[in-house]
């Protein structure tokens, strides 16, 4: 499993953005609860569709409502020749605690999606 790159757009030191191609897989991010950022571009000829969870994660606890099962994931489809920014902490329930391995899986990709994880 391939690590995705972080990239910290607000340090002093400069940070150089490796972009990591999304065709093969999965990869992997570690999850930090605060202003952090998936980043999927997507050059294809057609949309790609990306699932993330955490590692270990299968139910999400919702005040109010019974655990949901989230073992399957969460989906979200970048559309041809766009770029997605997803927050990660407004997925928290399906990524786990602070510090928690994800993985990140794509298909659709084929050499031309890229995608990298923006700390700020």
């Amino acid at each position: 499993m391939t690590a995705l790159t972080v990239h910290k757009p607000l340090d002093n030191a400069e940070t150089v953005l490796t972009k990591l191609d999304l065709s093969g897989g999965p990869h992997s991010f570690t999850f930090t609860d605060y202003n952090q950022m998936l980043c999927v571009q997507n050059d294809e000829a057609g949309s790609v569709t990306v699932n993330i969870l955490g590692d270990g994660v299968t139910v999400a606890n919702c005040p109010g409502l019974d655990p949901i099962n989230v073992s399957a994931g969460y989906d979200f489809v970048v559309a041809a020749g766009t770029e997605e920014k997803l927050y990660t902490s407004k997925l928290k329930g399906y990524l786990g605690a602070n510090s928690n391995n994800v993985v990140v899986s794509v298909t659709g990709a084929t050499g031309s999606s890229e995608g990298w994880i923006e700390e700020y």
